[in-house]
């Protein structure tokens, strides 16, 4: 589960590599979702934060990192 992992407390090389490939996946069909994703994650944005810092809408940004969530989610699973 993607709220279990805080990527910057303590990366651990393997799952950086496998979490940054689950993204560059998302990014190659979805790059608006891929980019939400990467600003909560890697920047610890909040929703109204990554909302204000590419211009749109918070509800928008909610329904992207909903689904980045669920796909990388799927993406971290499958590999495991």
């Amino acid at each position: 589960d993607l709220d279990d992992v805080n990527v910057m407390n303590e990366p651990r090389p393997d799952e950086v590599l496998a979490l940054n490939e689950a993204l560059e996946q998302l990014a190659a069909t979805d790059p608006e979702s891929a980019q939400v994703a990467e600003l909560r994650l890697f920047s610890g944005l909040s929703l109204e934060d990554v909302a204000k810092s590419l211009g749109i809408g918070r509800s928008t940004v909610h329904r992207r990192w909903l689904y980045a969530r669920a796909a990388l989610d799927d993406a971290l699973t499958t590999e495991s």
